[in-house]
């Protein structure tokens, strides 16, 4: 498969970033002084295993977690009850089982937000048709409930969903994690060609480091609730931080040495086995 084109570089200050977060839950740190940017029009992929913070960090960014300590800052504004409402405006969520409402068709799960909005219906059919191709979806597939589509389906109505408003940070948590292998391949791909056209800013979490590195430019590793390293594959693999990072990438087990992946890696580490 040809790399995916260049994304353009990052340019001004991150959309995001973490000032020495810290989260606790019944005494435990879930995240301690965590320190991160996400920077623009580039995707950022959470790493680590169960109970590693990476998905208390997401749901922080999200703001739907306060922190203890530290902040979070939206476009350098804390990101605080004041503000929470209007950058959520500009963020989209996809969870791993797309969340989508079971009463309501596809369709009507993508526009649900846009009709609350009272946005005219010309510019919700423009909007819907302008997704629908990006993501490969047809009209008869978008007129199903979600009982009666496949699991990858659902998640590209719920990408639909979350792009409906054309947000500029885009969530994924373990969006793929639930479906076959093949499929989840095919998403991957898909994902790569959206990401690149759309050139959106992203923040992704995944325990699959093969997923990470075909999808992410800046990969970051979570250990206990701590940043263990921060880099792309190539730091991974060869320059590791520490003895669990090298553990970490060992458990994935599967490489495709066929060398390159999309983000400039000399190697590929496919979903371990």
């Amino acid at each position: 498969m040809p790399p995916a084109a260049p994304t353009p570089e990052p340019s001004g200050s991150p959309i995001l970033r973490l000032e020495a977060v810290s989260k606790r839950f019944d005494g435990a740190a879930a995240l301690d002084e965590v320190s991160l940017e996400v920077p623009t029009a580039r995707t950022t992929v959470l790493l680590g295993p169960s109970g590693s913070g990476k998905t208390t960090a997401l749901r922080l960014m999200l703001g739907l977690l306060r922190p203890d300590a530290g902040r979070v800052l939206w476009r350098e504004a804390e990101l605080d009850a004041a503000g929470l409402r209007r950058a959520r405006a500009k963020m989209g969520y996809v969870v791993q089982d797309g969340g989508l409402f079971p009463h309501l068709t596809a369709l009507e799960n993508v526009t649900l937000v846009a009709h609350t909005l009272r946005w005219p219906a010309a510019r919700v059919s423009a909007r819907v048709a302008e997704l629908a191709e990006l993501v490969r979806l047809s009209d008869r597939m978008l007129a199903r409930y979600p009982s009666e589509i496949s699991g990858g389906q659902k998640q590209r109505v719920a990408l639909m969903r979350a792009l409906m408003l054309d947000a500029e940070l885009l969530f994924l948590d373990e969006p793929l994690g639930s479906l076959d292998p093949l499929v989840r391949a095919e998403l991957q791909d898909d994902l790569v060609a959206i990401f690149e056209r759309l050139g959106k800013s992203v923040v992704l979490v995944t325990h699959d480091l093969g997923e990470a590195a075909r999808l992410g430019h800046l990969l970051v590793l979570l250990q206990d609730g701590r940043i263990v390293q921060r880099g792309s594959l190539d730091d991974f693999l060869h320059r590791p931080a520490s003895a669990f990072v090298t553990a970490f990438v060992r458990a994935q087990r599967s490489f495709d040495a066929r060398g390159g992946d999309a983000r400039g890696g000399d190697a590929h580490v496919g979903p371990a086995t």
